[in-house]
């Protein structure tokens, strides 16, 4: 950068730190960055930077070395001609030579290209974009994905996502699966034992971090991520294993275990990482007209109802009192946080982010006694007090978005579920797995028989994507039949539109 570059980027207000000459590591003598590069959690000035130095992806081994320095640099083109930051950080040997750097000084609502360097290597060029200013008037447009079962299929989801023109991508939970490898005939399985370790939880973040097509999506968009079960053990509380075996002191450290490895490889930064108590839940405000609350629904989930009778029916159960009395899903003081500050929003969108479907589900007279109780339909308590919460604040559009069910769904939420004739007090939008199988037919019939189910497609993959203005949000769901298929072609197989002021979205295209 010449001096006349320097003094125009610095009279356009953009934030420039002095060059500086890098100092590498000569140990690396194999290119490091085999897991590639992301960013994530952008404010209207900062964003997050992230990468994980690796050469081995047969077994994903971790470096046998210490600290290594890694060069980054952040650009105000896809050229490289425009340097706006860059800076040497310490990949820790600690941390599996992970690196995440918080680049402050951006300007708001704007794109920025970044990369690495190591020794003689060059990452590959990550771009990444600020959130605008909370007092501007801007559009949004964003994707939501969830559940990609490395087993289940390939991330082609992600090649479509890298070629969408998007804000952000908000990621819903099941970042990775915990199992060991499939017994049943697949097209790609899991290395190692099932993740119960540092160790195993590492080894299954580098196996999904590898995959080309997720890179793609991470290299193209910043994200921001909640987790659900599968990060940890499936269908795991708080500190409760779902293996009665498994003492809580044990099933503790397993947790913080994978609390780490969730650190490692995804653009978090903390200056004191706590993996004892890692707080996922946080509230964006994305320009004057949306705003944001991603929850955290395990880490501080009460024990199921019944539970010796929950684990020996697969989390299904009827007749079960325990049911009816004040547990929580979020943990009291997450829900305090969320019930404070959602009531006092004055933004036309509000969308709080959890993991699974809220609505209770089918209105079949036989279904009602049966409550799968990992769900919100175990914690009927906690479901009412979320809905009270967004019934107190009944200014502009509530959109609840979830995943966790591999089905795209669309529901109207009402103070009480068995007052149909009630006015809607949000709208409720599930998306689709990445990979992960769906619901068996017999399952899904359950649903399509309530009529608060606007929309509901449990045979397809994918995401969705939102296009939001001050007055109108158009929803697409965007799919295709065969995940396992590395040519499966994507497309809009369901298209609604809801209005500022309306009771619930409207049909433009259904496919199936």
């Amino acid at each position: 950068m010449n001096r006349r570059q320097f003094h125009q980027l610095l009279l356009a207000g953009v934030a420039v730190e002095l060059p500086s000459q890098p100092q590498f590591s000569a140990r690396i003598t194999d290119y490091p960055f085999q897991l590639g590069i992301a960013s994530g959690n952008p404010t209207s000035s900062s964003v997050i930077l992230w990468t994980r130095l690796m050469t081995d992806t047969k077994t994903f081994k971790p470096l046998e070395q210490p600290n290594i320095k890694v060069h980054w640099e952040v650009y105000a083109d896809s050229h490289l001609q425009q340097l706006v930051a860059q800076g040497d950080s310490d990949a820790l040997a600690d941390y599996a030579h992970s690196v995440r750097v918080r680049v402050h000084h951006l300007r708001a609502n704007t794109y920025y290209w970044y990369r690495f360097t190591c020794a003689t290597f060059h990452s590959s060029l990550g771009r990444t974009k600020t959130l605008p200013e909370a007092n501007s008037q801007v559009s949004l447009r964003f994707a939501v994905a969830n559940c990609q079962n490395f087993q289940h299929g390939y991330f082609t989801a992600y090649q479509q996502i890298a070629l969408e023109n998007l804000d952000f991508v908000l990621f819903l939970g099941d970042y990775i699966y915990e199992y060991g490898p499939s017994k049943s005939k697949g097209m790609r399985y899991h290395l190692g034992p099932e993740a119960k370790d540092l160790a195993g939880y590492r080894q299954r973040h580098a196996q999904y971090k590898a995959d080309k097509m997720l890179q793609q999506a991470h290299a193209q968009h910043p994200w921001f991520f909640i987790w659900d079960d599968h990060e940890v053990q499936n269908d795991y509380t708080h500190v409760k294993s779902t293996v009665a075996e498994d003492l809580s002191i044990e099933f503790y450290a397993r947790r913080k275990s994978a609390y780490q490895a969730y650190y490692e490889h995804l653009p978090f930064y903390f200056d004191k990482p706590d993996f004892a108590n890692f707080q996922l839940f946080q509230n964006l405000l994305y320009g004057q007209s949306m705003e944001f609350w991603l929850l955290d629904t395990r880490q501080y989930k009460d024990p199921f109802a019944c539970y010796e009778l929950a684990m020996k029916n697969y989390r299904v159960l009827s007749g079960c009192e325990e049911l009816l009395w004040p547990r929580s899903m979020l943990g009291i003081q997450q829900e305090q946080w969320l019930d404070q500050s959602f009531t006092k929003s004055t933004r036309p969108w509000k969308f709080i982010a959890q993991t699974t479907l809220v609505h209770p589900g089918s209105n079949d007279p036989t279904f009602p006694q049966k409550k799968f109780v990992d769900g919100w339909s175990g914690y009927p308590k906690a479901r009412q007090r979320l809905i009270d919460t967004i019934a107190r604040n009944t200014s502009g559009q509530t959109i609840v978005l979830g995943g966790d069910i591999h089905a795209s769904a669309i529901t109207l939420l009402r103070k009480s579920s068995a007052h149909i004739a009630d006015k809607p007090i949000a709208t409720e939008v599930v998306t689709t797995s990445i990979s992960s199988k769906g619901l068996h037919k017999r399952e899904a019939e359950y649903y399509l028989k309530n009529p608060d189910f606007v929309y509901f497609n449990s045979e397809d993959r994918g995401y969705s994507v939102f296009e939001v203005t001050e007055d109108t949000l158009v929803l697409k769901f965007v799919t295709t039949p065969s995940p396992v298929n590395l040519e499966s072609k994507f497309s809009v197989n369901a298209l609604f539109e809801l209005k500022i002021g309306g009771d619930r979205p409207h049909k433009i295209q259904v496919l199936n």
